[in-house]
């Protein structure tokens, strides 16, 4: 990739160091949008001109003299052109962190009862070891999505993975309940980097027709790890109804050990593997987003490589029923013991089924609708849906115990019902309300009047 300048006759005839010109973030390169303002009218008649030397020469052929590009479509330095082995490894590396970091975040919940006793604590207090590591999530973002178009991917990856290591080893180390909340607050934070920028190296490397594939296993880590900054409309939306699948889905985690444990009287382990379920529905998850995902990609031709973000929202459209009935079905099944354990751990197959679906589909059209601004967008989807998934192991299991597992899953089910048309009015008023979006690029509606300008229906 080089600076037009160095390649215009017109523009000086000095080389300049390749290497120097490659920024940090592929992203802002691929939509070339590193351009200057022409600064000609700020030299009218009678005003002091500025030396010949010291302004920029125009170029000969009409191009940016300034303006950042890549040498042609071929340029290897093009992330979109790396090999596609290497593409599947980072992919695979980011979605491996991903689910580390995840894995982390819910791997203590049932032992919350024996780590009350060891440190001879109340349950409520140490329902803050799930809750802290999540609040950690909120602060996260915040340096390590814009940190990351701005330092590079590299540093930031490299910097918070090993700083999580080191605070994950303090909680296994810990000798009170303070320094193990203390390291899991601290852990989450880091442990917010892979969370936030997975999914932008997802953006650097691939092009929009293989991209959703890419989220698909994305999106199964996030959600298989539990188990075993613009600030615009559509995402403040978006990460709303997200913040309330990612509560919904905590709150469900603290209600396994209750309906495992409590009424049935597993152990740990067995307790644990009940987890499984939901891991499963994310993978099941992940194979029907693939035919989605080749729907998307039959749309590219016709809209010149960019399709509406909107047409990624059928995998959110039909889970929002499957998470109605998986979450009543766990609950009214089991809350009774003398129904088979499978009953209520085929409901969490639903449920994980619908949030995989709901997160693959939401998570893919933000990417889409942001593009270079994707990773800022997730930082802050990410920061608000913990800061909300945060409160819920506060109040499940109370919840839970008070109301019984049936009526409080009934509850849990009717925010899921309040929530079910959202990624129906995106698909309907999501373009519109683009449109108001400082950051969001929109191409696909310059090309819809471009091919209604040819006479092409649309549909």
């Amino acid at each position: 990739m080089t600076l037009d300048r160095a390649n215009s006759p017109s523009c000086g005839s000095s080389s300049i160091d390749r290497s120097s010109t490659i920024p940090r973030s592929s992203v802002a390169l691929d939509n070339h949008v590193a351009e200057k303002e022409d600064e000609t009218d700020r030299y009218d008649v009678g005003d002091a001109q500025e030396p010949a030397s010291e302004m920029p020469a125009p170029s000969k052929d009409g191009k940016n003299c300034n303006q950042v590009t890549w040498d042609g479509p071929d340029d290897p330095h093009n992330p979109r052109n790396w090999s596609t082995p290497y593409k599947l490894f980072l992919t695979t590396l980011g979605c491996i962190t991903a689910l580390n970091v995840t894995f982390a975040s819910s791997a203590p919940t049932p032992a919350l009862t024996f780590i009350a006793k060891e440190f001879n604590t109340s349950v409520e207090v140490t329902n803050l070891i799930t809750t802290l590591f999540l609040v950690g999530y909120i602060t996260g973002p915040v340096l390590w999505g814009p940190g990351s178009e701005l330092l590079g991917r590299q540093l930031v990856f490299r910097t918070s993975m090993i700083l999580y290591t080191l605070f994950i080893l303090g909680q296994a180390l810990a000798n009170n309940i303070e320094t193990l909340l203390i390291t899991r607050l601290i852990a989450g934070v880091f442990a917010a980097a892979p969370m936030t920028n997975s999914s932008a190296i997802m953006a650097d490397i691939w092009a929009p027709a293989a991209r959703g594939y890419a989220v698909s296993f994305f999106c199964v880590c996030v959600f298989t790890g539990p188990v075993i900054g613009p600030v615009e409309p559509i995402l403040v939306l978006v990460t709303l109804y997200l913040s309330f699948i990612y509560g919904i889905l905590y709150a469900l985690f603290e209600a396994v050990p209750l309906v495992y444990i409590g009424k049935r009287g597993w152990g740990l382990g067995p307790d644990g593997v009940a987890f499984i379920a939901v891991g499963l529905g994310s993978c099941l998850a992940a194979a029907l987003n693939f035919r989605f995902s080749v729907r998307f990609a039959s749309l590219m031709e016709k809209w010149k490589g960019f399709p509406p973000p909107e047409e990624r929202l059928y995998g959110a459209m039909v889970a929002g029923p499957c998470l109605v009935i998986g979450v009543l079905l766990f609950g009214w099944t089991g809350q009774y013991p003398n129904i088979h354990w499978l009953a209520p751990a085929f409901g969490l197959v639903l449920v994980g089924i619908s949030v995989g679906l709901i997160f693959v589909s939401l998570m893919a059209y933000l990417v889409d609708v942001y593009l270079m601004y994707s990773a800022s967008a997730m930082a802050a989807n990410t920061m608000c849906r913990s800061a909300i998934a945060a409160a819920f192991p506060l109040f499940t299991v109370q919840m839970f115990t008070k109301l019984g597992i049936n009526w409080a899953s009934t509850l849990v089910a009717c925010i899921g019902i309040v929530l079910l048309p959202s990624p129906f009015l995106f698909y309907k008023y999501g373009s519109r309300i683009r449109t108001g979006s400082t950051f969001a690029p929109c191409h696909d509606l310059r090309i819809a009047k471009e091919l209604e300008a040819e006479g092409k229906i649309l549909v």
